[in-house]
């Protein structure tokens, strides 16, 4: 049950992010000039690149693995 809880709240906080990236961040970035937009760009990459996204990223990758692997003896039953 926590396994899936963690799992459900990682995939949840990725969606969010990657929902905000795609509808927000780039619409408001591609109105900008491509100099602009490059630099704008290269400061979102340098501050995502931190233990919080990465654990949560990573993170939330195996656990989907590990879910799987636990659900997948009920599947062959």
């Amino acid at each position: 049950m926590w396994l899936e809880l963690f799992t459900a709240i990682g995939l949840a906080l990725m969606a969010g992010f990657l929902f905000n990236m795609s509808v927000v961040t780039a619409l408001a970035i591609n109105a900008l000039s491509p100099e602009q937009a490059l630099a704008a760009w290269k400061g979102i990459n340098a501050a995502v690149r931190n233990p919080l996204f990465a654990g949560t990223a990573f993170g939330t990758a195996v656990l989907v693995v590990a879910c799987a692997a636990l659900a997948w003896p009920s599947r062959l039953r």
